[in-house]
């Protein structure tokens, strides 16, 4: 009797390791993973974002499936939505991300930002097809239009187009918040950049204000096209993620900021933004960042 117990003994602790082998491999299957509402804009830009046989040429959607992809300790869902939903849904709901986003102090007071997601050039006012010059009263000694408002101050009839439901920058959204509602087209939904590009060559309204990334003129349209920069603009915008104030987010801000740590090193973030930056412009903007961030090297060859 003695003898099996001792047999019995010795087969259960031999049996043991295989036991909590089997017993951590069904706790790991029972915990899921915190789900991740991921909100994409609902444009064209974005059409292809988690088709990793397309290319994307834009820097900041390029980033951004890269850090989808690997946000693996998240059940990650995207969806499709307007611009004012995600605002709505980030105020509202604890576990959502959006991408592509400037960081306003609006923004801080109901959500988290990540560090820089992608640079842009800031945006210009363009003009098509114009029947006269623009008034020189309009620019400064650097060909810089002095403001905004200034424009409609000479020009009291014409009609700018803005995008509708995002942010411009801080700088830039005091300046359009000063501009009288009967001056201004808005224009919203899925097509809107490549709609209000298209208005422009049409004659709908007289000024465009655009990032230069979204300009794509024709060869022919490219040579009665202008632009000018805004006086004391930022010359870069900066894209951040953007998260829920929550203790989730702020965890999810956390890894995506890891990811982007390794992301800056990485040659592949160099080409994304040196599709959009000559090497000038690159050498611009790497100097611009040193002196405004001196602890973070973001972009380098």
């Amino acid at each position: 009797m003695l003898q099996h117990t001792i047999f019995s003994l010795v087969y259960l602790l031999m049996l043991l390791p295989f036991l909590v082998v089997a017993n951590d491999k069904a706790s790991e299957s029972t915990i899921e993973k915190q789900q991740l509402i991921w909100f994409v804009e609902d444009k064209e830009e974005n059409k292809h974002l988690l088709d990793e046989s397309y290319e994307i040429s834009s820097p900041s959607t390029h980033i951004e499936r890269l850090i989808i992809t690997s946000l693996q300790k998240y059940n990650v869902v995207v969806k499709r939505s307007s611009s004012s939903r995600i605002s709505h849904s980030i105020k509202n709901q604890n576990n959502v991300c959006t991408a592509n986003r400037a960081n306003t102090k609006e923004r801080q007071a109901y959500s988290l930002f990540s560090s820089p997601q992608s640079f842009y050039l800031t945006h210009k006012l363009y003009r098509y097809k114009a029947k006269r010059p623009l008034s020189h009263t309009l620019l400064n000694e650097k060909g810089q239009i002095k403001s905004l408002s200034h424009i409609f101050e000479i020009y009291p009839k014409h009609i700018i187009g803005i995008a509708q439901g995002v942010s411009f920058g801080e700088f830039l959204d005091k300046q359009i918040s000063e501009l009288k509602k009967n001056n201004i087209y808005y224009r919203g939904g899925t097509g809107r950049v490549v709609a209000l590009e298209s208005m422009l060559y049409s004659d709908r309204f007289d000024f465009l204000l655009a990032l230069p990334i979204d300009m794509v003129p024709s060869i022919k349209q490219k040579q009665q096209l202008e632009y000018y920069p805004i006086a004391d603009a930022p010359p870069y915008l900066i894209a951040h993620i953007n998260c829920s104030k929550s203790d989730l987010g702020k965890k999810a801000i956390k890894d995506i900021n890891l990811i982007l740590e390794q992301l800056y090193q990485s040659p592949e973030y160099y080409k994304a933004h040196q599709k959009w930056f000559s090497e000038q412009e690159l050498s611009h903007l790497q100097q611009y960042l040193k002196n405004r961030f001196t602890d973070k090297v973001y972009i380098q060859q």
